[in-house]
């Protein structure tokens, strides 16, 4: 029985221990938690009442600034700006803004998402400039960033401002609402607002102030405020349906209350902790309410998961269920055997237990047997020692936790600490005392401040840190006050005026007061400077001998001086908003009126009107305006001037003047008049019929001095003024008059002085003629004698007697002297196709070209025609003269533009040089016709010295051009026919008609030889018609000959191509031989194609039309542009001989031969060769992929009879074997 007593004696004890440390380490932790997260939120809704504070600080300021300036539509952008400051020391606030009653003109500085400034100014609903402009804020202050079309927004709708007048006198929160989207918002933003209706004496609103920050902000500043990351910040509003507006999940609307929140909504009382269950898991919740100005209220709540708290808990709960639990079945399996024998055992086992406990700790607890007879005490003593140890080892394991649980404190005190730095960063100086004054936050825009740190001062006084400057601070009435005050301080340097605001809040029951203190002095200083300039500048509209005045955009009078009361006859209640029409009479508002949008527009005006006084007068009035822009807003100034006197004294000197100008008018010379004592200057109204001024814009003798001629001037104003200082009577002179179109006209002017009875010089009064056209006729004569009419250059007269002075310089200095004749190539097909008018422009443009191409020192004449005469005068060398004419012939190888017209010309040039030459003008000119003649004859394009080998082969061109002019009416002219084959299957595919002259006396001629003279002589007209009839009559006698279908090729030279129509021609020509246009195959040039690519295109593509094959003959030597071919409706291209010959010896012809197959491949053109002669040319050419070819080596040109013959064999090309 003992046994079972012993044994449940101990299971209770160790049951009663187990349930007591349980109790406690709960108690305990628990206490810790709600401490804990209560402090938090208190530290939390601390950090938020500075953030509230701030944007009801700023907008103290704003509403210092607007009362300041008196704020209107036209300060609205200054009172915006001297806010800056403010607004940029809380870098939480997003908007601050002002909105004015009357028409709706609305401002803000907004805070973007990167931290830039912006300034907006959105125009009023009555404002005819509807755009809404911003400014971005740079180092130099608010620049011009952007603006784009007003959207209608009115802020006197929207909440923030009908809110604004329910309050009447102090600033107010007002519930979150829904902002307007503006442009570059990605969508609708939800946010907070303190407003605050500032208003007059009178009780009449000025503007509407109003401070934000937006939703998302808010969460930014809770995250940032949170004393841990495991702590989450939340807001409730309260109202009729609360709603949560601060949470991390919010980025747009809040979200409704969730339902756990009810305990912490409906407590009373200032600060709650409580344990909440959802369904996201249980946690524990601390409340505090937040009362802001207007009777908003905010719930602030604080929220930590439970398991965080509570997982610690069960853990220590568990470790002593297990040491109790081992405690009790330890003491039940000794009790049985120590039943009997623990009556002396057990006392001493009291007294040692005693003992323990007297000790004070489980250390002592150590149980010696009581004998050896009671092994049972002794178990029970080592059990209670093992209990002993236990306990000491659970002690330590607390110890560590304890430990854990301190470094937990310092990691929320680290997380203090940095938002303190946070904290530290404003530049508003923050200071908190606690009940007694003394202080306990000190940040580091305080140090600055007052010059003291953080560690003189804390737990100090405060009286002893901050002081007036001539004695204590008002403690009292400092720390009563809630909204912005105003104080005069002891600085660290020197006394400032600083904008204080103090909150009261209690602390675990303690009031703690925290000062904002914002040195505002540079501001004061702002604003008396502002003042001083305003002052002056009334000073100086008000010492105006007229009358001034400023309209806003609006045309509404916002400003005027007292000139303006004082006529007018207006008190400034009836001035202030005036509508300008109000001072004028019906007839003349329309003036008015002009004259207003006048100055919108061009900037400045000037107007005379009579001004409607108040009591019904009437005064002349010189009213002028300058427009400016200040702020994004636009208006305009004037001022306005008396001008009765002026009026009469016009209109006496209007009757005096009135005789005279009659009498003026009665000529057509300029009839002046000088007052030589006024120095006033008059002239009648002639002077702009014959100069293009009018008589107001010479009023003066300067400034009609200011038009003559600089060469002139001077001669002509010493003549004047001497003839007036020596007693002349008269005064003649011819000089130079510049019109107002800047050209100069030739006057004679003259003039007579008239004194007074004393002898006086009084006035002067002349005529000024206009003699242009006589001067111009005399230059003209001198010049039609020596120079070209046409170019302006020298005529032959003027050379000649140009190269006969050189001669004699060059005889006296032993230098040399050139002559060139130069002769324009192709001009003659130029002249033909485009008409003479155009011919003459391109001779003008030739002569500019030339005259560029030359030395200063040289000569450019021309002679008539398409020729011209060039003097190089000093030449130390032949090479000198051959040097200036290759750079002359170079010259003229790029276009000339006539017309939008690009002319491709080119020169012959014949070089004389003396003396070799010749010892005279006449013979220097000649022998260099000469040489320009035999220069043609080697291809044009180039330049020939005179040899007297000349003088023979002039005589033998002249003698074959005579002959050439029979050779057709004799039947000297034949064709001949050469094949072209196909190079894929050898059939033939047609020929080329080739002419040929056969003399009776000079036997068969070279086309070399009579083609050019015919193109020079204009006798190819003529012989290719009869080329082009032969050839097309021979190919249908072909066709009619059953002979197999083949085309026939004819050459058009450029001059039948641009001097005829050449489609009519060869329509006609094809009816009347009766040959299907298919047959015939027009061959034309690259040089064709370079004299006038839209005309040459769209004959072509008339050509094409009619069904007529055509291709470019030569390829690759004229002056084709490869952007141009692409244009033109051809059907092949001719590879000249000279690449085709070469392709076998030099690797650069080849690759141009393959080149122009690829490209002619390319556009879909097929490729002849010309001049293949040998197996291994038509080898090469087939492999590169040319279609056809020409040459002896297949068939020497023949003659219709032989050709027919050739197509009766059906002869094939044979390629032998490659050499």
């Amino acid at each position: 029985m003992l046994v079972q007593n012993v044994a449940g004696l101990a299971l209770g004890i160790g049951a009663v221990a187990l349930a007591a440390l349980a109790w406690q380490a709960v108690s305990s932790t628990r206490e810790v938690a709600e401490r804990d997260l209560a402090r938090s939120l208190d530290q939390s809704v601390e950090r938020l009442r500075i953030l509230i504070d701030a944007a009801e600080m700023t907008v103290d300021s704003a509403e210092r600034a607007a009362r300041t300036l008196a704020v209107t539509a036209d300060t609205l952008r200054p009172a915006l700006e001297n806010s800056l400051a403010a607004f940029e020391q809380r870098p939480e606030l997003s908007y601050l803004s002002i909105a004015l009653p009357q028409n709706g003109e609305y401002g803000n500085l907004e805070r973007t998402a990167d931290g830039r400034v912006l300034l907006w100014l959105h125009p009023g609903t009555r404002s005819e400039d509807r755009v809404t402009r911003n400014f971005i804020l740079t180092e130099n202050g608010f620049a011009a960033h952007d603006q784009h079309a007003a959207n209608g927004y009115d802020p006197r709708e929207r909440p923030f401002y009908l809110e604004a007048l329910a309050e009447p006198a102090q600033g107010r929160w007002i519930p979150a609402y829904q902002w307007i989207v503006h442009n570059g918002d990605s969508g609708p933003l939800w946010g907070l607002s303190y407003v605050k209706a500032l208003r007059d004496r009178d009780g009449q609103l000025l503007c509407v102030l109003d401070a934000d920050f937006d939703l998302p902000a808010l969460n930014r500043f809770l995250a940032a405020i949170a004393t841990s990351q495991t702590v989450r910040l939340q807001i409730v509003e309260l109202g009729p349906i609360p709603r949560l507006i601060g949470d991390p999940l919010i980025q747009g609307a809040p979200l409704p209350v969730p339902d756990e929140f009810a305990p912490l909504i409906d407590f009373q009382g200032k600060t709650t902790v409580t344990r909440l269950e959802s369904q996201n898991g249980d946690y524990w919740a601390a409340a505090n309410r937040l009362e802001l100005a207007g009777g908003l209220t905010w719930v602030v709540i604080a929220t930590h998961k439970a398991s965080l708290i509570e997982e610690p808990l069960r853990t220590q709960l568990y470790q002593v269920a297990c040491l109790g639990l081992l405690m009790a079945i330890g003491l039940t399996l000794i009790s049985a055997r120590m039943a009997r024998r623990l009556s002396r055992p057990l006392a001493e086992l009291e007294r040692s237990v005693a003992r323990a406990g007297q000790a004070g700790t489980p250390n002592a607890l150590v149980i010696a047997p009581a004998s050896n007879h009671f092994r049972e005490t002794q178990r029970l003593g080592e059990a209670l020692n093992h209990m002993a140890m236990a306990v000491r080892q659970r002690e330590e394991q607390l110890a560590v936790q304890n430990v854990e649980l301190l470094e937990a404190k310092e990691q929320q005190v680290a997380s203090l600490a940095l938002k303190g730095a946070i904290f530290d960063s404003t530049d508003v100086a923050v200071i908190s005392l606690d009940q007694d004054l003394v202080v306990i936050e000190w940040n580091a825009a305080a140090e600055r401040l007052f010059g003291l740190d953080r560690e003189q001062v804390l737990e100090q006084p405060a009286r002893q840190a901050i002081a007036a400057p001539d004695g204590p601070a008002h403690w009292d009435e400092m720390l009563a006050t809630k909204d912005a005050g105003m104080f005069r301080l002891a600085g660290a340097h020197h006394a400032f005026d600083a904008e204080l605001r103090a909150l009261t809040v209690n602390q675990h029951g303690r009031p703690i007061h925290t000062l904002f203190i914002n040195d505002i002095s540079a501001r004061r200083i702002a604003e008396r400077r502002l003042q001083q300039e305003r002052d002056y500048v009334d000073a100086v509209l008000n010492s105006l001998p007229g009358v001034f005045y400023h309209y806003d955009e609006n045309v509404r009078l916002v400003r005027w001086n007292r000139n303006l009361e004082r006529i007018a006859g207006y008190t400034a209640q009836e001035l202030a908003g005036a509508d300008p029409m109000m001072f004028y009479a019906d007839e003349e508002k329309a003036r008015v009126a002009s004259g207003i949008r006048e100055v919108f527009e061009k900037g400045e005006c000037a107007v005379e009107a009579d001004y409607l006084l108040k009591d019904g007068r009437r005064i002349p009035y010189l009213f002028t305006g300058v427009r400016f822009e200040y702020g994004g807003q636009r208006g305009f100034v004037g001022v306005g001037y008396d001008i009765a006197e002026r009026k009469r004294a016009e209109t006496a000197l209007r009757e005096s003047l009135a005789r005279f100008h009659a009498a003026a008018r009665a000529t057509r010379d300029a009839v002046w008049e000088w007052d030589l004592v006024t120095d006033d200057f008059w002239v009648s109204d002639n002077v702009q019929t014959l100069f293009g001024y009018s008589a107001k814009d010479i009023s003066t003798v300067s400034a009609w001095e200011r038009h003559i001629h600089p060469d002139d001037l001077e001669r002509v104003s010493t003549h004047i003024r001497a003839v007036i200082a020596e007693g002349g009577q008269t005064w003649e002179d011819e000089y130079r008059f510049r019109r107002l179109d800047g050209s100069y006209a030739d006057v004679r002017d003259c003039g007579i002085v008239l004194r007074d009875v004393a002898g006086r010089d009084v006035r002067m009064v002349g005529a000024t003629q206009d003699i242009t056209e006589r001067k111009q006729a005399e230059a003209r004569i001198r010049r039609l004698a020596m120079h070209d009419d046409l170019t302006g250059l020298p005529n032959r007269n003027l050379i000649q007697d140009r190269i006969a002075q050189a001669i004699s310089h060059a005889r006296r200095s032993g230098s040399l002297l050139a002559v060139l004749y130069l002769d324009l190539d192709r001009f003659k097909v130029v002249n033909d196709g485009y008409g003479h008018l155009f011919g003459d422009a391109v001779l003008k443009a030739a002569g500019e070209r030339l005259q560029q191409l030359v030395r200063e020192s040289d000569t450019v004449g021309r002679l008539g025609g398409d020729e011209f005469l060039i003097l190089l005068a000093d030449l130390r060398q032949h090479t000198d003269a051959e040097a200036i004419a290759r750079k002359i012939i170079d010259g003229l190888d790029r276009p000339i533009i006539v017309q939008g017209r690009n002319i491709h010309l080119s020169g012959s040039i014949g070089v004389s040089v003396f003396p070799c030459d010749g010892e005279t003008a006449e013979a220097l000119i000649e022998h260099a016709d000469m040489a320009m003649y035999r220069a043609k004859e080697l291809g044009r394009n180039t330049c020939q010295f005179f040899t007297h080998e000349m003088s023979k082969e002039t005589q033998r061109r002249v003698d074959l051009e005579t002959r050439l002019r029979n050779a057709a009416a004799a039947e000297q002219l034949r064709l001949v026919y050469q094949p072209k084959v196909n190079l894929q299957d050898g059939r033939i595919t047609g020929c080329e008609a080739l002419l040929r002259w056969q003399h009776p006396e000079l036997g068969a001629v070279s086309p070399g030889h009579f083609i050019p003279i015919a193109e020079d002589s204009g006798l190819i007209v003529p012989i290719g018609d009869w080329v082009l009839r032969t050839a097309c009559a021979q190919a249908r006698a072909w066709l009619d000959a059953g002979l197999p279908p083949s085309s026939v090729a004819v050459n058009i030279s450029v001059r039948q191509f641009l001097q005829q129509d050449v489609v009519a021609w060869v329509k006609r020509t094809l009816q009347e031989t009766g040959l299907p246009p298919a047959w015939l195959e027009l061959e034309i040039t690259e040089s064709l194609i370079a004299q006038d690519i839209e005309n040459v295109t769209d004959t072509i593509d008339r050509l094409k039309d009619i069904g007529v094959k055509l291709s470019i003959d030569d390829f690759g030597t004229g002056y084709s542009s490869l952007n141009y071919l692409k244009r033109f409706r051809v059907d092949t291209l001719k590879i000249d001989q000279s690449f085709v010959h070469n392709m076998l010896t030099q690797t650069e012809d080849e690759t141009i031969v393959r080149a122009v197959i690829a490209l002619a491949h390319n556009l879909k053109f097929k490729v002849i060769a010309e001049g293949v002669e040998t197996s291994e040319h038509c080898h090469l050419l087939r492999e590169h992929g040319c279609d056809e070819i020409q040459g002896y080596y297949f068939s020497m040109p023949l003659s219709a009879e032989e050709f027919a013959a050739l197509l009766r064999s059906g002869r094939r090309l044979e390629m032998g074997p490659r050499d």
